[in-house]
């Protein structure tokens, strides 16, 4: 997907471990304004994919890895990036924002 943005090397990569395939994510220049940083992108998809039906280690389940859009630029503290998914400690489905562990490195 071309875009007018930079940030993220211009890309967003999905990769699936059943199918052993990678492909672009369709992450658009809208959506890039909207949802700026790793850990905002990590919850709109998590947000997007998951029905509340996924548990923690079930195959429906994505772990989103996602960096900021300065990664790679030498800015400070830019070489940090986050994993984001529905967290084994939770019993019932919340917005991923409350219910996905996320760590920052």
């Amino acid at each position: 997907m071309d875009t007018k943005y930079a940030g993220y090397m211009g890309k967003v990569m999905m990769v699936d471990l059943s199918t052993e395939t990678v492909s672009e994510y369709p992450w658009s220049d809208e959506q890039r304004e909207l949802y700026l940083g790793g850990k905002i992108m990590a919850a709109r998809i998590l947000c997007d994919h998951l029905t509340g039906k996924e548990t923690a280690f079930s195959e429906e389940n994505w772990i989103v890895i996602s960096t900021g859009p300065l990664t790679g630029t030498g800015a400070p503290s830019s070489a940090r990036f986050n994993i984001s998914a529905l967290s084994p400690r939770r019993e019932s489905w919340l917005p991923p924002t409350a219910a996905a562990a996320s760590a920052s490195i």
